[in-house]
């Protein structure tokens, strides 16, 4: 039996469909415990669980540091864009994140651990928020009829 081939919207639209329910599926995802924390009492996953998770989904991706600054003395601000491919769709979504820096009556603690921190920070929002890693923990995950 001879089918059609598929149009371009056609094949488009499935795509778009398979990038749905591939993100739907992540979403339902529940964090394992281990890689659950806390810190002043808000749950965070850690950086590790969430590129774990992006490989198996979205091998290839690739973070790239668009640009950074300091927020005067109080904040190191970092404007990252994730890249990756979603189910045939090369997409890209760029993220910010601040970190306050750390002072103590001597000074600056390890001015170099708050700028990892908020590029770890950045990361973490982006495969959130574009690759759906870890909604049950940020809050994130919608119950589809």
């Amino acid at each position: 039996m001879n089918e059609a081939p598929l149009t371009i919207d056609e094949s488009v639209n499935t795509m778009l469909r398979q990038s749905t329910e591939t993100h739907r599926s992540i979403s339902e995802i529940t964090t394992p415990k281990a890689y659950v924390k806390q810190k002043m009492g808000m749950d965070y996953v850690e950086l590790s669980y969430m590129k774990s998770v992006a490989d198996e989904f979205f091998p290839g991706w690739s973070w790239q540091v668009v640009n950074t600054e300091f927020a005067g003395t109080e904040a190191f601000i970092v404007h990252g864009r994730l890249m990756w491919i979603d189910n045939g769709i090369r997409r890209t979504g760029d993220m910010t994140a601040a970190h306050r820096i750390q002072r103590n009556d001597k000074g600056y603690v390890d001015i170099g651990n708050d700028i990892k921190a908020a590029n770890t920070d950045c990361m973490k929002k982006a495969f959130n928020t574009y690759m759906n890693i870890a909604d049950d923990v940020y809050r994130n995950q919608v119950r589809y009829l």
